[in-house]
């Protein structure tokens, strides 16, 4: 039985995805902006989630420069996995050793995206957007799961034992602190206002972009508030920043068949990406959090860049990259009613990356990739994984 549900379920992730791209694809203004995958269903092979953008109208409110009114739209199937305590939002899940589980969502967002022209007349260019998104979730046994083949269908998930019976946690009256999304019937409708500012320019051949974005996710009225229909809660504020350099070393171009007498041979940038990240809140749900749901989080990326011939298409060739990141989480765990602060020895983690992609015809990608964990305190000394070929597919 339970083996017929799971399939039932892969089955009905895949159509949605597949169906929302068939439809899009009939507008000429409908584009397919990613497609997603899990290690739950076919080792990452098989899609499972589709983001969608369509056009819907320009408003020539700026000469040259309309004010585009989009929708976005998604879903599909993707996993969490629950890293805080439910009844105070402290490290650790206390439903028992299951702690990844799956969801089936959807998303919409109506976004309305304003080109303006850089005051003082500086060069370069400037945009701002606002939308207003929703997300809706239901969460499911992981699809990965095949229960014990000894015990019939008995089985225990995240959120039952082996009789299949609601752990009691999930009955709480007082609610679950650390995965708010979860709280009554565990059918999550998170709504949030977001808004964005964005400049590029190029200057001595360096190629900057520097983004800024908030989102408001309030608790006001029924909205985020759960309920009869909606059990999970969410209420949180999340104000992000980047700031991203790139600089063309050397590269040469070449005549290939199928692309033409302007093809890239070969190109090696170098680049690297600032960026800064402030979450509150005391229902954040797990699909907004980053850095372990910390108030505080800082990374960077130093990673130089080489890409390979172009060849049959203007899309299809090699790329690989070798990088430097670290990163610092600090401040006040969300989610929490214990006043967690996070340890100022674990503050500070970095890392080296080596990086190899094969890219065929834009969506199609065959990747490698070894990872150097760092010593805190040290350039050198640490220990590595190796991550193994990978197949996979985005726009």
């Amino acid at each position: 039985m339970f083996y017929k549900m799971k399939k039932n379920v892969i089955a009905l992730a895949i159509l949605c995805t597949l169906g929302a791209s068939a439809v899009f694809a009939i507008s000429p203004t409908g584009s397919v902006t990613s497609i997603g995958q899990s290690s739950d269903v076919g080792n990452s092979i098989y899609p499972v989630s589709i983001n969608v953008n369509y056009g819907v109208y320009d408003f020539p409110l700026l000469k040259d420069m309309p004010l585009r009114f989009t929708v976005a739209l998604s879903g599909g199937y993707s996993t969490h996995y629950i890293t805080q305590n439910s009844t105070d939002g402290e490290f650790g899940w206390d439903g028992g050793t299951t702690r990844t589980y799956g969801t089936i969502f959807s998303t919409y967002s109506f976004k309305l995206t304003q080109p303006l022209r850089v005051p003082f007349d500086l060069p370069g260019s400037l945009t701002t957007y606002a939308s207003f998104d929703c997300r809706y979730e239901r969460p499911v046994t992981t699809a990965s799961y095949f229960g014990s083949l000894t015990a019939g269908d008995s089985f225990s998930s995240t959120f039952t034992d082996t009789d299949g019976k609601l752990l009691d946690i999930f009955s709480s009256p007082d609610g679950l602190i650390g995965t708010p999304e979860l709280n009554g019937n565990m059918y999550l409708r998170a709504f949030s206002f977001v808004g964005g500012l964005s400049y590029s320019n190029t200057i001595n051949g360096y190629y900057y972009r520097i983004s800024n974005k908030a989102i408001l996710a309030p608790e006001i009225g029924n909205m985020n508030a759960g309920g009869d229909i909606y059990g999970g809660e969410s209420e949180y504020f999340r104000l992000s920043t980047s700031l991203y350099v790139k600089k063309d070393i050397y590269g040469m171009k070449y005549n290939a068949f199928g692309v033409g007498s302007g093809a890239r041979l070969f190109n090696l940038y170098i680049c690297d990406s600032l960026s800064y990240r402030y979450l509150n809140g005391d229902k954040v749900p797990m699909f907004a959090q980053n850095y372990s749901n910390l108030r505080h989080g800082v990374g960077n990326t130093l990673a130089l860049h080489l890409d390979g011939p172009q060849f049959l298409t203007a899309d299809t060739y090699p790329s690989a990259y070798i990088s430097y990141v670290d990163n610092f989480q600090w401040g006040a765990l969300n989610n929490c009613t214990t006043g967690y602060e996070y340890p100022s020895t674990s503050v500070f983690s970095h890392y080296y990356k080596a990086y190899f992609d094969m890219r065929v015809i834009g969506i199609i990608h065959f990747s490698t990739d070894y990872t150097w964990n760092l010593d805190q305190d040290s350039m050198f000394s640490g220990s590595g994984s190796y991550s193994g070929f990978s197949f996979w597919v985005n726009i």
